[in-house]
């Protein structure tokens, strides 16, 4: 039997439903794209703005789902020292006085001269890893690129057996116990990523993660890093880690000495903090930095520049676009292709004054 429909004439509106109208929210500066010197400061604003007479309570900005700082006032404006030589990701989420609130598209500034910045393995909906929940010990073997994992299960990050709030969505729901109903200490993971050309000194690797509770991971089967774990312990599927809910940390540095051009394996070991955890979460992303010299995608670089007869003139090796602005973070435009030849450009200093800075787009 059907239950009879409510008459529109006894219900009313308890609020206005402008009320649950997200803000408008975009980073207003820095530019997507612009360069800073290492050390600068660097001034993160937004434009924010609340619906149906509403206001805007603070403004939080975050790199790389990390929070660096808020603001409550109007010019909503943050400023963030002591940035790395890397390229930089920020985003910012506006929250209004009903609790409604917005994120901003995220905005990507270079600090230094890094040339390119390539995501070697995300937390995502595409980049799948393997995974063992069986609560064995694996031993060693389990690290290696050879070790066969094709019978162990699949899925996208983050990868997770829990109940509260997760930084990223729970894409690959799991149990904390195995097949058999028994508890499981400590979880195995592993993916792939594929690495082209030579692999040089000014490439730099960075680590983050999202892991409940400790997690030690490794590339190509030697140990790059370890978190909730003493350096010096010795660890097999029942140590326990620190205790630690799931949130992003990091990047973290990553030696670069067992990367291989081609085929790479990123693997980790997540562990309970204790025999009665009742979560599990996983996920990990792996960024390479190619600086100056990279030669991952052949990225073009300067020559030394030259004054000759009043004239500076710039070359480069490598395919790039020559632009040019009047300061480090200005406004960059194309030097014209005709005045151009052979990866070199030539200028009267004189036209240049009092400054002009020049950067390669690749």
């Amino acid at each position: 039997k059907y239950l009879s429909y409510i008459p529109g004439a006894v219900l009313e509106a308890l609020a206005d439903s402008r009320t649950f109208t997200p803000p408008t929210l975009a980073i207003a500066s820095p530019a997507g794209g612009s360069s800073f010197q290492v050390g600068a400061t660097v001034t993160l604003t937004a434009a924010a703005s609340a619906a149906g007479g509403k206001s805007i309570n603070k403004v939080e900005f975050f790199e790389l789902g990390k929070k660096v700082g808020e603001a409550t006032t109007s010019p909503f404006s943050i400023s963030v020292f002591g940035l790395t030589e890397d390229a930089h990701e920020f985003t910012a989420r506006a929250v209004d006085s009903a609790g409604v609130f917005a994120e901003a598209a995220p905005v990507n500034i270079l600090v230094g001269n890094p040339a390119k910045r390539a995501t070697l393995v995300a937390i995502d909906d595409k980049t799948s890893w393997r995974y063992d929940r069986s609560g064995q010990d694996l031993g060693t073997d389990w690290r290696e690129r050879s070790y066969d994992d094709s019978l162990w299960p699949e899925g996208k990050t983050l990868i997770a057996d829990e109940t509260t709030v997760t930084v990223e969505p729970i894409r690959t729901p799991i149990s904390h116990f195995n097949d058999n109903g028994e508890y499981v200490t400590t979880f195995y993971f592993r993916t792939h990523f594929d690495l082209t050309g030579a692999i040089t000194s000014d490439v730099k690797l960075r680590l983050r993660h999202v892991v409940d509770d400790g997690a030690i991971f490794y590339l190509n089967g030697v140990e790059i890093h370890r978190f909730g774990f003493d350096p010096d312990v010795v660890v097999d599927a029942n140590t326990l880690a620190a205790g630690h809910e799931n949130a992003y940390e990091g990047p973290f540095d990553i030696p670069i000495d067992s990367l291989v051009p081609g085929d790479n394996l990123l693997a980790a070991e997540v562990h309970q903090s204790n025999n009665s955890s009742t979560d599990i979460v996983f996920g990990a992303e792996l960024a390479a930095t190619y600086f100056g010299t990279g030669t991952t995608n052949a990225s073009a670089k300067f020559n030394p520049a030259v004054l000759q007869a009043g004239k500076i003139v710039i070359s480069w090796t490598g395919a790039g676009t020559l632009q040019e602005a009047n300061q480090v973070t200005g406004t960059y435009t194309d030097v014209p292709a005709s005045d151009i030849s052979n990866n070199s450009y030539s200028a009267n200093v004189k036209d240049k004054a009092p400054a002009r800075v020049y950067r390669l787009k690749q």
